[in-house]
């Protein structure tokens, strides 16, 4: 979420009271938008365990976001996170299904309160009934997909060396990116770690239509003077550090940027797809281009 030079910052809370409240707290301490989960974690956890059996008939599930959708102000600065994802792919049928129900009801809800963004954690590669429940709402549902990935697979994950670990996220990406067609409103989000990625795993990455990066509070460290942002309970030192930072990675034709701003996502993409780095979407239309192969042919018969 951002311009060329000026990143969107945005803060995620895991509970809230009122959604109101937690935009005006995070507005007040400049921030730009608000990651909230749809449903409280315990709820979630009680509807897998209580319903959907022929005793407990699935009830309305009651939604963090109530009053969302009165302005278009308030839905934009909003990121829905869904939560209880892990078990959509579970072997046990039972499980899977009251799983998939709850995602489903959870899209249902983002999709009423007039949600721009919601967020997926991808923790593991056991994600085909996932992608194809996303797949189902693309061109039902207005909202984009954000699915987060780790830079590094966890230890328990089936993984042999260090490369590995910072592979397979990527192959997770790809895989949901695939199945879903490369679809416009799909979209990775890296979640940082204390652990450098390789300049390898960068580079990848920058192949992607990356859409957010997320830095965890617990990463931030102490600064030369001695400052550590954790120390805090707002939330604002988080955001200096990062503008901060941002400030010093800034480009320097500050005229271009002026002209174009409003513009980054409607100039046309390079026409060299050997001579620029392009994503992998813009390579997937290259690979895809019929003309090419119809000029592939005319030069077999010449």
């Amino acid at each position: 979420m951002s311009t060329q030079s000026t990143p969107s910052l945005g803060i995620e809370f895991t509970t809230i009271r009122s959604v109101k409240d937690a935009l005006t707290l995070a507005s007040a301490q400049k921030y730009d938008f608000l990651v909230i989960p749809i449903i409280r974690k315990q709820y979630g956890t009680d509807l897998l365990t209580n319903y959907g059996s022929k005793q407990l008939a699935w009830p309305a599930i009651a939604s963090r976001l109530k009053g969302v959708g009165e302005s278009a102000d308030m839905s934009t600065a909003l990121v829905a996170l869904i939560r209880h994802v892990v078990d959509v792919d579970s072997s046990n049928v039972h499980i899977r299904n009251k799983a998939t129900k709850l995602l489903q009801e959870e899209l249902a809800a983002a999709q009423y309160f007039s949600v721009a963004r919601v967020i997926i954690r991808i923790r593991n590669g056991n994600i085909t009934n996932l992608t194809r429940i996303a797949a189902s709402t693309l061109n039902t549902l207005y909202f984009a997909y954000w699915f987060v990935f780790p830079t590094r697979a966890q230890s328990n994950s089936d993984v042999d060396d260090d490369d590995d670990a910072e592979l397979q996220p990527w192959l997770w990406w790809n895989k949901i990116y695939k199945l879903l067609d490369y679809h416009g409103k799909v979209y990775p989000v890296l979640e940082l770690s204390a652990d450098v990625p390789s300049e390898q795993a960068q580079k990848r990455w920058l192949g992607e239509p990356v859409r957010a990066v997320i830095l965890p509070t617990k990463i931030f460290t102490t600064n030369a003077k001695g400052i550590n942002p954790r120390d805090s309970t707002l939330f604002e030192p988080y955001l200096q550090y990062l503008k901060h930072v941002t400030r010093q990675t800034e480009p320097t034709n500050r005229v271009l940027e002026s002209f174009t701003h409003g513009y980054e996502d409607r100039l046309q993409v390079p026409l060299q797809p050997l001579a620029d780095n392009l994503e992998s979407r813009t390579y997937e239309i290259f690979e895809k281009d019929p003309i090419k192969y119809i000029q592939y042919e005319k030069v077999d018969i010449i």
